[in-house]
C-alpha cells in the first residue's frame, strides 16, 4: 500500500515534499502529484534514500536533487508525466536501479557529477527529449549505466524517446543495456562524448545507431 501527498489548495504552487538540509532520510512507499516539484532535496540534504515512490503530473520536475546533497539510493520510483525532468540528480548518487521514467516533457533521467554511480534495471521511454543523460566530471569515479554481467539482465531499457536514447559525457560506461525507438532525425540511440564508453548494448530501430562525438570514446561489442 502507498500513501499519496497532493496540495490541499490546487493553486499552491510548491514542491508537494521538500528536505531542507535533512540528512539520513529515508522516504518509502509514498506518492507525489500535482506540485511544483513532487520530491526537492535541496540544502546539503545528505545520504537520502528513497524506495517504491510514486511521482506524477508536477509542473516542474518528478524528484530534483540539488548539487550540493547526496543520494545513497533511489529505487523502484515511478515518474511520468512531469512538466520537466523524472529524476534529476545533480550531485553524488550511489544508486538509481529499478525505476520506470516515463512521459515527462524533457529528459526521464538527468545525472550530473553522480560519481560512481550504478544505474542499472530501469525502464525509461517517452520522454520529450533524451531518454538518459549523464554528466560525469568528479575525478577518479566511473558511472556505469547498465550492468557489465548480461546473464543478469540488469541493464536499462531506453527506448521511443524524442531525441537520443542514451547520452553520456565524461567518466561514464553505459554496458549492457537495450536501446530502440529513437527515429528522429539525426538522433541516435546511444550517444558517447570526452571518454564516455559504449560496450556490449543492443542497439536497434534507431534513426542514428551509436555516435561517438569526440575522441577518446570506444565503442565495442555492440550489436
Amino acid at each position: 500500500p502507498q500513501a499519496t501527498l497532493t496540495h490541499a489548495n490546487p493553486l499552491t504552487v510548491a514542491p508537494v515534499v521538500e528536505l531542507n538540509d535533512a540528512d539520513f532520510t529515508t522516504l518509502a512507499h509514498l506518492g507525489m502529484r500535482g506540485g511544483q516539484t513532487g520530491l526537492w532535496v535541496r540544502n546539503a540534504s545528505t545520504d537520502f534514500t528513497g524506495s517504491f515512490l510514486t511521482v506524477t503530473n508536477n509542473s516542474q520536475d518528478g524528484v530534483r536533487v540539488e548539487a550540493n546533497c547526496t543520494v545513497t539510493g533511489l529505487d523502484h520510483v515511478a515518474s511520468a508525466g512531469n512538466g520537466r525532468y523524472g529524476i534529476s540528480i545533480e550531485g553524488l548518487v550511489a544508486r538509481l536501479t529499478d525505476s520506470t521514467v516515463y512521459n515527462n516533457r524533457n529528459t526521464g533521467i538527468f545525472l550530473t557529477a553522480p560519481g560512481a554511480t550504478q544505474i542499472e534495471a530501469n525502464e525509461v521511454y517517452g520522454n520529450d527529449r533524451h531518454g538518459l543523460e549523464v554528466y560525469n566530471s568528479v575525478a577518479s569515479t566511473t558511472a556505469v549505466v547498465g550492468n557489465a554481467d548480461l546473464a543478469l539482465g540488469r541493464g536499462n531499457s531506453v527506448h521511443d524517446n524524442a531525441q537520443d536514447g542514451l547520452y553520456a559525457s565524461g567518466r561514464v560506461q553505459v554496458i549492457g543495456n537495450t536501446v530502440y525507438g529513437h527515429a528522429t532525425p539525426n538522433t541516435a540511440g546511444i550517444e558517447v562524448h570526452y571518454g564516455a564508453e559504449a560496450w556490449r548494448n543492443v542497439v536497434y530501430g534507431n534513426s542514428g545507431g551509436i555516435f561517438a562525438r569526440a575522441a577518446g570514446s570506444p565503442v565495442s561489442e555492440n550489436r
